[in-house]
């Protein structure tokens, strides 16, 4: 099934019925419109505010929701380095955030130019046995969602899952290296 976005109330209604809620991000840069302004603010050389901005406050909801009824929410996210000044925004803006919600975010960092083994250079979710693909533009736009179901590709995520998850480092220790 083809969704225009993330949006969709089907995929908050997955992630809030799934006992485990797996992600993996593999661009270096998004275009997401909710991020405009603290983008800016980061650009400028400000620091993030004590509580997150509006626009990503209900995502963090959803998380805090999952993790309080006991879900595993699990994110990697595939870092070229040297980091991209987006993902340093991410690291400072967003992260940290979605960490204090209960999610568990690693980093699978490598050198720019090289790619991990086994890790598709594809977004994904995996809620239990749902796989969301995301599609993006090259300029970091997403242009939709494909919601799918086949045992077949879903077993295949969820080794990609497995091989990302051993590969990356907690974002605390990511942070500190």
């Amino acid at each position: 099934m083809r969704l225009a976005s993330l949006d969709d109330p089907r995929i908050e209604a997955l992630v809030s019925s799934s006992q485990v809620v797996f992600r993996l991000e593999t661009r270096q840069h998004y275009q997401r419109p909710e991020e405009l302004d603290a983008l800016a603010s980061h650009r400028a050389g400000l620091l993030p505010p004590a509580e997150p901005q509006e626009a990503v406050a209900e995502r963090l909801r959803l998380l805090q929701h999952s993790a309080d009824r006991g879900a595993t929410v699990q994110r990697v996210h595939v870092v070229q380095e040297p980091t991209s000044f987006y993902l340093e925004f991410r690291c400072l803006w967003e992260i940290p955030y979605s960490v204090a919600a209960g999610e568990d975010v690693r980093i699978l960092a490598v050198p720019r130019r090289r790619w991990p083994r086994g890790i598709p250079r594809q977004d994904l979710w995996l809620c239990d046995t749902t796989l969301v693909h995301l599609d993006h533009a090259a300029d970091g736009r997403l242009l939709g969602v494909d919601v799918l179901t086949s045992p077949a590709l879903v077993a295949n995520a969820q080794r990609v899952r497995d091989t990302a998850w051993a590969a990356a480092a907690p974002f605390a220790d990511y942070l500190t290296t």
